[in-house]
């Protein structure tokens, strides 16, 4: 059993790895575009502050910033003739690149023509390719997703295989440990120290610590690796706690204590069987009582629920209610008025049949 908890566990790590997988490369169509495309798609996100930086230099002729950079070389053409206009890309080694259009909006001056000969020229749209370098700084989260799609980009379908194992392998094992759930060596299925705390108050502390968790995860301070450990302790934590909460559950049910194990369930009990007995004591003195007591306890409760109605209603301002009250009360007092015209007709028929002799009749007064 404690194999299976432990497969159980390493099935699930698994199967929810492969489902956040899946999740990611279909949002970043990896099953529709080669790894290449991709990646240079997350380097125009990356670069394209650094090339927009590149092409407002170029525009203003600002040499000193276009020389500037240290971490990433660039390749400036003109977007018609492909002729290049600046270049500071020798062929080094490079991680990443991305290309990039841009359309200047300012004018430039020759640079070739003394200040009295120049006159503004407009300038043509330009094409810029940029490298990063292998010292460029890349971000926590830019360096994971390469590093990521380096790594899933060919288990992509490989994934989708591993996962639907995992999960079947994963049900199995909860079906055998359901099974085994209470189970003894002798093969009795009995409850152990924990399946004896009521099942009430187990699940509010399961529901608690569950909010915990979720309050713990939302708190995403730190760097991205201190989240990742935490959220993965967390998970864990939570697994093992969910799976003694749903294997108690099922060895209550197999020795059907689910509902006598609960204190609401032992609280309502001792609070019917008090009542219970309560109203077998008012029943008892109300069979003794004689006709005429009962007629005037059942009126004196009417009277007393009767004014109980009347002050709610009228403190409240609700009329309808009280409406509502008084055809339920008129109701009550008909019903009281039939059932004591048939204890009378009973009585009147009782003295009739005794009175012509049949000394052995009863009357029937039980209500």
């Amino acid at each position: 059993k404690t194999a299976a908890v432990i497969l159980s566990f390493a099935t699930a790590v698994i199967s929810v790895g492969c489902v956040f997988s899946v999740a990611f490369m279909y949002s970043e169509r990896f099953y529709t575009k080669s790894l290449e495309q991709i990646k240079e798609e997350k380097y125009e996100d990356i670069l394209y502050k650094a090339a927009n930086n590149i092409a407002d230099a170029y525009s203003e002729q600002d040499t000193y910033r276009l020389k500037d950079y240290s971490t990433l070389y660039y390749t400036i053409t003109d977007s018609e003739s492909v002729e290049t206009l600046f270049n500071t890309f020798e062929n080094q080694k490079y991680i990443g690149k991305a290309f990039f259009f841009f359309i200047p909006i300012k004018a430039v001056y020759d640079e070739n023509s003394t200040e009295s000969e120049n006159t503004e020229k407009a300038v043509n749209n330009i094409d810029i390719t940029v490298y990063a370098a292998e010292n460029y700084p890349l971000s926590y989260t830019s360096l994971f997703y390469l590093k990521a799609s380096e790594l899933l980009y060919p288990l992509r379908y490989g994934i989708i295989f591993i996962g639907f194992l995992s999960l079947l392998s994963f049900v199995l094992l909860l079906v055998f440990l359901f099974t085994a759930a209470g189970r003894r060596a002798d093969g009795v299925v009995r409850l152990s120290s924990a399946d004896k705390i009521p099942f009430d108050l187990l699940s509010v502390a399961v529901f608690l610590i569950a909010i915990l968790s979720l309050r713990l995860l939302s708190e995403n301070f730190g760097s991205m690796e201190l989240v990742a450990v935490k959220g993965a302790l967390i998970f864990s934590a939570d697994y093992f706690i969910a799976l003694f909460y749903i294997m108690s559950f099922a060895t209550r049910i197999k020795t059907e204590t689910l509902i006598k194990n609960n204190i609401i369930y032992k609280v309502l009990k001792f609070v019917g069987k008090n009542l219970k007995k309560f109203f077998r004591f008012i029943g008892f003195i109300f069979k003794n009582l004689s006709l005429v007591k009962k007629t005037l306890l059942v009126c004196a409760a009417v009277i007393a629920f009767d004014l109980l109605v009347f002050v709610f209603c009228m403190s409240s301002y609700l009329f309808e209610v009280f409406i509502v009250f008084a055809g339920v009360n008129a109701l009550a007092i008909l019903c009281i008025i039939i059932l004591t015209v048939i204890q009378l007709q009973r009585i009147k028929k009782g003295g009739e049949r005794i009175a012509e002799g049949d000394l052995e009749y009863k009357i029937d007064t039980s209500y």
